[in-house]
């Protein structure tokens, strides 16, 4: 493989989430899977790398180990995700791939065969790798990352790195020498919210792949992710996720950590 990713010798397949309609997957980051979402109906919000991007039934998002993302799904739309490692591990890669595969049936068919439960593991592994080196035939549209030093990068890795701290707009004032409203104005601009909004958003991401991820319960995850009123965090998780935090555990299939 060359433009999706380096030269593989094996694909492991981790997780496959597949509910319909879907729960928005706030922003969370793999440090060591990568991420393929792959919408079959409606439309969804895409927001990585300081863009947002509007995606639709037929598309594919692939997202590297290590990058902070978010997926919201509207209405009632179904949002398909594939979570896999790699031998050996791809690091260092900053780029996202999307890909519009509703013109290829081999590929769908590959990907309604990865949906079927009753495929087992080993094959669905072979599969997606065969899916892979599909979408690496295809063109595909290349998201960069912000530039590293400039200031809505540098804001949004601040948030990132200390998002299970306690942070105000006053915090991001002092620390970047920039009137609240103008912070407010950088941001805004990125993601369509303001740094509290992300902040609060960054949150139950990483609440969500903590949920997915652990056995630890929700109190404890709470603490985890920066929010210390467990009462405030299931408050937060229900409004913004649509289900308890229980109930995102339970919908979500069980992580294969092979």
């Amino acid at each position: 493989m060359s433009d999706v990713m380096p030269e593989l010798t094996s694909v492991h397949l981790n997780q496959i989430s597949d509910t319909a309609p879907t729960p928005p997957h706030f922003f969370q980051e793999f440090p060591n899977h990568w991420c393929l979402f792959f919408l079959c109906t409606g439309t969804a919000t895409f927001f990585v790398s300081g863009g947002t991007y509007t995606v639709s039934g037929g598309d594919i998002l692939l997202c590297p180990p290590g990058l902070c993302h978010a997926v919201i799904p509207s209405g009632n739309s179904h949002l398909v995700l594939l979570v896999f490692r790699t031998t050996p591990p791809c690091t260092g890669l900053t780029s996202c791939r999307l890909f519009s595969v509703r013109s290829h049936p081999d590929i769908l068919s590959i990907l309604r065969v990865i949906q079927n439960p009753s495929i087992l593991m080993p094959a669905k592994d072979r599969l997606l790798a065969a899916l892979l080196l599909q979408l690496d035939t295809l063109p595909g549209l290349v998201i960069d990352p912000l530039h590293p030093a400039s200031q809505p990068s540098r804001i949004l890795a601040h948030l990132n790195a200390h998002f299970r701290e306690e942070l105000s707009l006053t915090d991001l004032s002092d620390q970047f020498h920039l009137t609240p409203s103008h912070i407010i104005h950088i941001f805004n601009a990125l993601y369509g919210l303001s740094p509290i909004q992300y902040l609060n958003q960054r949150r139950i991401g990483e609440a969500q792949f903590l949920l997915r991820t652990t056995a630890d319960n929700a109190g404890h995850i709470a603490g985890r992710v920066g929010i210390f009123n467990r009462n405030h965090f299931y408050n937060t998780f229900k409004r913004l996720v649509g289900l308890s935090p229980g109930d995102y555990r339970r919908v979500m299939c069980e992580w294969n950590d092979r």
